[in-house]
């Protein structure tokens, strides 16, 4: 009797020893690549935790290895045979640590020498998983010089701009309501803000606006004869009027206030706090003769910075009429 309970236990074990072999080789690529992936965004980790900075590339992480060759395999992809398997790209300054964390991806697999979008990627607050619709894939701006039809000046957006659509009557409750972290963007605060732009080219108030790597561009221009008496009187009072009219909207608060001077033009350099998003706003005043000009970033706390927000603010030209 004990050589049959023996011999039972044996064909299970080697049941199950099967089981498990054929569970594994059924296993989806998915499944199976995606620890090597976890890998990588660990190392990734390590670094910034021993450096206090993101790297640059992936052979940085090599000192997390414990020799050479040992890193040179971790760089072959076992599911898809490449060698290199893996490509990072680092996140722009600012991602760490804010909403566009676990938005954001940073390593992915490759498949024949390119990103496999459907095996998992690694996303910058640490963890991995298959792409979703609301990820941020796209992380190296491409800045563009841009020039509207409607007045003399330029700059320069991160992705092509395009003109804001009418308001909708969506609700700030539904925001609130709302679970997705896109969904709860203060595009309301902005709709009220910046009126929507006519159609005319020769119409007073336009507005311009780009949405690159989870933050919110915007340019808006009014022209109004008034604006050059209120130029020569006191042009800060006006755009301060404005700014004030901002922080009454939804309990905003007013975190730093700096007159400028751009081209011999009064300039008001503002930055706005939303408690209820959690969303920091940049504002640029700029007053010149009839004109009122106004650029604006929005994105989560944290995430806006000298990267982002400087080369827009700064690429702001007053051309001649």
């Amino acid at each position: 009797m004990s050589n049959a309970i023996r011999g039972g236990r044996g064909f299970r074990w080697v049941g199950w020893v099967l089981i498990s072999l054929i569970w594994g080789g059924c296993q989806s690529e998915a499944s199976r690549s995606q620890p090597g992936v976890e890998a990588w965004v660990q190392r990734i980790q390590e670094f910034y935790h021993r450096h206090q900075k993101l790297p640059d590339r992936l052979t940085d992480l090599q000192e997390c290895f414990a020799s050479a060759e040992e890193f040179h395999q971790a760089l072959r992809n076992p599911v898809t045979g490449d060698d290199p398997g893996y490509e990072y790209v680092k996140p722009p300054r600012g991602v760490v640590g804010t909403a566009l964390a676990d938005r954001v991806v940073m390593v992915y697999q490759l498949r024949a020498g390119q990103q496999a979008w459907d095996l998992p990627v690694g996303y910058v607050c640490g963890q991995a998983g298959l792409l979703r619709p609301s990820d941020i894939t796209d992380t190296v701006p491409k800045w563009q010089t841009f020039q509207p039809p409607e007045a003399p000046v330029q700059l320069a957006f991160p992705a092509p701009p395009e003109r804001p659509q009418e308001a909708h009557d969506s609700s700030l409750d539904a925001r609130q309501n709302s679970d997705s972290p896109e969904q709860q963007k203060p595009k309301a605060l902005q709709a009220k803000s910046f009126p929507p732009s006519p159609q005319s080219k020769d119409a007073a108030v336009w507005s311009y606006r780009a949405s690159f790597c989870g933050l919110e561009y915007m340019l808006f221009g009014m022209q109004n004869a008034l604006f050059y008496q209120m130029a020569r009187e006191d042009p800060y009072r006006l755009m301060d009027m404005l700014c004030e009219g901002l922080t009454k909207q939804q309990q905003t608060e007013l975190r730093s206030r700096e007159k400028l001077r751009l081209q011999d033009r009064p300039v008001l350099d503002v930055e706005l706090f939303l408690p209820q998003y959690r969303h920091q706003l940049r504002v640029r005043w700029c007053l010149a003769g009839t004109r009122l000009y106004c650029l604006s970033v929005t994105g989560p706390e944290g995430a806006l910075n000298e990267d982002n927000v400087g080369k827009f603010f700064q690429s702001f030209r007053l051309l001649e009429p």
